[in-house]
């Protein structure tokens, strides 16, 4: 008792410095080189007391904490937090969610690159994920959408963070495309993009946006009734259309393709990969007045299970419903901010080219943000933070070796938990053999 006291002493000593002066954190995002199927876009955190270190699923429409832990029976093993490593897991017997996706609400330590933390973060603790959920993650889910909603509003990480005064501002930055991408909390570092900010309001306390216009080939329009509210979305694959028809079916907007096919059960439009020319693609997205481009390695996808022979999928797609998102296809083509509300200021998005990008412009956003004197005024980081606080980068009692453990041929191969502990089994007829018994 006495060593575990001089360890809980020690951690509390520790982390007074956190609440001294106000921070901002760079972390580096892990991120496919392209887009490819139910692969997501995470960025290294740390819970508990000691920090177990893990990944979480970036998402910039949520706004909850979650994580999952190993009683979740078909959750993903990577990266999974174990509460009974932890002095400072604390949980309800309050249940949230469902079959798909299910745990119990408590509070932990939730640390953010070593240098901002709270050490009592709401969250939630996963133990059921269905097997058929579209957006399945490993690890856990950070959420960063603060909303006005009182109720939720408390459990939103970032919102404790800036209350508790250890945000430099209350923004996040966001480039989930390139080299080396990024998420900075509390800061905008400016060697994540390109020229100024283009600012416009937050609609709806919903993460939504208007958007002037949508560009195909040789920046032609797509015929919607403009400006339309569009939501973003980092769980999100494409940019969606609530009608894909008018674009598949018109040159003068999908531009000369060889071949074109549409899988009307995903709703996935498909152009020839393999034909005498390289296929290109142009789409592009207006934002208060400025053009930007989606890359063509995002815009065009490799052939995939679903694909039909010799055709490649593109990242525009029609949802079920109809509506309008913008998903992973842009977002990694652009620079994003979020200043999240506070007070008196409501939500902001702010749009950039990331830094590196071949796009050039001499455009100008058409609209200034309201009061953007009084909220849009952030202090500008001058020095990188350097982390504090060490994190556990031990297995957590997983298996080096992967097991098969389900039985069908296409499911991965994992590392379980405890198969160092299971007895060995003498193989009937062989004398002094051994087997370790991973049934």
């Amino acid at each position: 008792m006495g060593t575990n006291l001089n360890v809980l002493v020690a951690w509390t000593t520790f982390l007074l410095p956190l609440c001294a002066a106000k921070n901002w954190v760079s972390l580096p995002v892990h991120a496919p080189a392209t887009l490819e199927d139910d692969i997501g876009h995470q960025v290294d955190v740390a819970v508990g007391t000691p920090p177990q270190n893990s990944s979480f699923n970036i998402g910039i429409q949520d706004w909850l904490v979650a994580t999952l832990v190993p009683q979740c029976i078909f959750c993903p093993v990577d990266g999974m937090y174990d509460p009974t490593l932890s002095t400072s897991f604390r949980v309800s017997n309050t249940r949230d969610g469902d079959f798909d996706l299910g745990g119990l609400k408590g509070n932990e330590t939730f640390t953010l690159g070593g240098v901002l933390q709270d050490l009592n973060a709401p969250m939630y603790f996963i133990d059921q994920m269905g097997l058929e959920r579209s957006n399945r993650f490993s690890g856990g889910l950070l959420g960063l959408a603060p909303t006005r909603n009182e109720s939720l509003r408390g459990r939103n990480i970032l919102v404790r963070l800036d209350e508790q005064g250890q945000l430099l501002n209350p923004v996040w930055g966001l480039r989930l495309g390139g080299d080396n991408p990024r998420l900075t909390i509390g800061a905008l570092d400016p060697n994540e993009y390109e020229g100024e900010l283009n600012w416009v309001p937050e609609l709806n306390d919903a993460g939504m946006i208007k958007v002037d216009a949508y560009r195909g080939y040789q920046g032609n329009i797509l015929p919607f009734q403009y400006p339309v509210t569009v939501p973003l979305s980092s769980v999100s694959m494409n940019i969606y259309l609530p009608d894909i028809m008018t674009y598949l079916t018109n040159e003068s907007l999908i531009g000369p393709q060889e071949n074109i096919n549409l899988d009307t059960k995903y709703n996935i439009i498909e152009i020839q990969c393999n034909g005498t020319q390289p296929p290109q693609l142009q789409f592009s997205v207006d934002i208060n007045g400025i053009n930007y481009p989606i890359n063509q390695d995002d815009l065009i996808r490799a052939p995939s299970i679903i694909s039909a022979i010799g055709f490649c999928n593109i990242g525009i797609s029609q949802p079920v419903p109809a509506e309008f998102v913008l998903g992973l296809t842009f977002l990694r083509s652009v620079y994003l901010a979020y200043r999240f509300p506070t007070g008196n200021c409501p939500g902001y998005y702010g749009f950039a080219f990331p830094k590196g990008s071949t796009t050039t412009s001499d455009q100008k956003p058409r609209d200034p943000p309201p009061r953007a004197s009084q909220c849009l005024s952030l202090v500008q980081p001058t020095s990188t933070p350097t982390p504090t606080i060490a994190v556990h980068e031990g297995k957590h009692g997983f298996s080096e070796e992967k097991y098969k453990v389900y039985g069908e041929n296409e499911d991965q191969w994992v590392a379980l938990r405890g198969v160092g502990d299971l007895p060995a089994l003498k193989v009937r007829g062989v004398e002094d053999k051994s087997v370790v018994n991973g049934g």
